[in-house]
């Protein structure tokens, strides 16, 4: 009885250690194929010969872009004690390939009570790998 016991636990283990193998092979695949996709900012060399220099933004209307900085005006307004900000539009900016994509964004934005858009420089970590982006930076571009 003991032996078929551990003979079963023996098997369980096996399929678990497989199976935990099969799914970080996948999860490899998955993250090359991010890298590959057609999601980058338009007009872009491969991320391997981009790696850590910066690169300017050829097209500042690119969707990817813009929701980048969609994410950091809508970012900086939960955490500011501030009038919320209306992101209006990307105006230029930078990105780096070095643990994900940093961008470094100029916006316009304008707060609500106001007619007059501010420019506003963002800094925003996009880490497509496990979708999680991070505002690093946000303040008024001089």
């Amino acid at each position: 009885m003991a032996f078929k016991i551990n003979s079963f636990l023996l098997m369980t283990l096996s399929i678990v250690v497989i199976a935990s193998i099969f799914c970080h092979v996948s999860a490899v695949n998955d993250g090359r194929k991010l890298l590959d996709s057609s999601e980058r900012v338009s007009n872009t060399p491969a991320p391997s010969s981009l790696l850590g220099n910066w690169q300017p933004i050829t097209d500042a209307n690119d969707p990817k872009v813009v929701k980048i900085g969609e994410f950091a005006v809508d970012t900086y307004n939960k955490i500011s004690n501030s009038f919320p900000l209306t992101f209006e539009s990307v105006l230029g900016g930078q990105f780096q390939v070095a643990n994900g994509i940093t961008y470094k964004l100029v916006i316009s934005a304008r707060q609500n009570v106001t007619v007059t858009s501010t420019s506003y420089l963002a800094v925003v970590n996009d880490h497509s790998g496990d979708n999680v982006k991070t505002l690093i930076s946000f303040g008024k571009f001089a």
